[in-house]
C-alpha cells in the first residue's frame, strides 16, 4: 500500500455518483457541461492567433498535462491524435470516450 495514496479520481468518481444518486442524471449532465464550457473558453483564449495545428496541439497537450491528464499529441499518416492517458471521469462515464470533439 502506498504510503501517501493519491485518491483524487475516486473522490471524483464518488462525488460524480453523488452528484447523479442525489440530484439526478440532469445535473450530472449540467455539471459537466458546465465545467466543458468553461474549459473550452480557457483553450480558446489560449489559441488565440495561432494557425497550425501541430502548434495547438502542443499547447492544447501542455496545458492538458499541466491539469493532470498525461497528455500527448502526434500525427499518424493524415490525422492527428490528441492523447489523454489520464482522465477522472472514464470510471464514472465510460462514454466519455465517444464524446464529440470540437474542432473549432
Amino acid at each position: 500500500m502506498a504510503r501517501f495514496p493519491d485518491s483524487h479520481a475516486d473522490i471524483t468518481v464518488q462525488l460524480l455518483q453523488s452528484i447523479k444518486q442525489v440530484l439526478g442524471e440532469n445535473a450530472l449532465d449540467l455539471l459537466i457541461s458546465d465545467r466543458e464550457s468553461k474549459v473550452y473558453q480557457k483553450y480558446t483564449e489560449a489559441l488565440s492567433g495561432i494557425e497550425s495545428i501541430e502548434k495547438k496541439l502542443e499547447i492544447i497537450a501542455a496545458k492538458r498535462t499541466e491539469e493532470g491528464y498525461m497528455a500527448e499529441w502526434r500525427k499518424e499518416a493524415d490525422d492527428y491524435l490528441l492523447i489523454e492517458n489520464h482522465c477522472p471521469y472514464v470510471p464514472q462515464r465510460p462514454n466519455v470516450r465517444d464524446l464529440p470533439v470540437r474542432t473549432e
